[in-house]
């Protein structure tokens, strides 16, 4: 364990059954550890009952291997899981990136879904514009509609997920101002984010 935490590996390979820890406490305690609970842990094993690999998994195995095995199997796993890990790492980079520009901007910045809820990663401007944190809320809530303004706020989202009319159409019926405790009147505006390989 104390190597671990000096060295910071790549990635970490286990043995179900070892001298001073079995495998499975071995990864209890490196996934408590706060620098080293993201690194992945093949377990090796002779154990391949269900109940074995539900064990490992529960607590934190990223995966099996099972005994003997093919040291080329086990060198394509390694490649495979530290390329993933790579991915991961880039992937969270260009999110703190996306997140530090969107906290430089004047303007606020959110994401909702389809039953209006605001996603993970709303600017920090949008978070002082409405006094609050919003991740996690409904869009409704957080413009303190009333309960026809409400109704209409669904429609119109399902009228959007559905795809039927155009966005450029549906846009200007969506709710258009907010006002604050203090008076103070925000504009909103919408864009449509469409996913890959999808025309919603």
């Amino acid at each position: 364990m104390e190597v671990a935490i000096e060295k910071l590996p790549a990635l970490i390979i286990v043995d179900w059954v070892m001298e001073e820890m079995d495998g499975p406490s071995f990864i209890e305690e490196v996934k408590k550890n706060n620098k080293l609970s993201s690194i992945p842990i093949i377990l090796l094993t002779a154990k391949s009952d269900a109940e074995s690999r539900l064990i490992g998994t529960t607590l934190g195995a990223d995966c099996f291997l099972g005994k003997p095995f093919n040291e080329k199997e086990l060198a394509g796993l390694v490649r495979n899981m530290i390329k993933l890990r790579v991915n991961e790492k880039k992937v969270m980079d260009e999110k703190k990136k996306l997140g530090d520009i969107l906290d430089n901007l004047a303007q606020g910045f959110m994401i909702i879904d389809k039953f209006g809820v605001i996603q993970e990663g709303a600017s920090r401007g949008s978070k002082d514009i409405f006094g609050t944190e919003i991740e996690g809320k409904n869009l409704s809530n957080i413009l303190n509609l009333d309960s026809s303004k409400e109704e209409l706020f669904s429609k119109w989202l399902t009228n959007i997920w559905r795809g039927v009319l155009s966005f450029k159409d549906l846009r200007p019926l969506g709710p258009q101002s907010f006002e604050r405790d203090d008076g103070r009147y925000i504009k909103l505006d919408y864009r449509p984010i469409y996913e890959e390989n999808s025309k919603n």
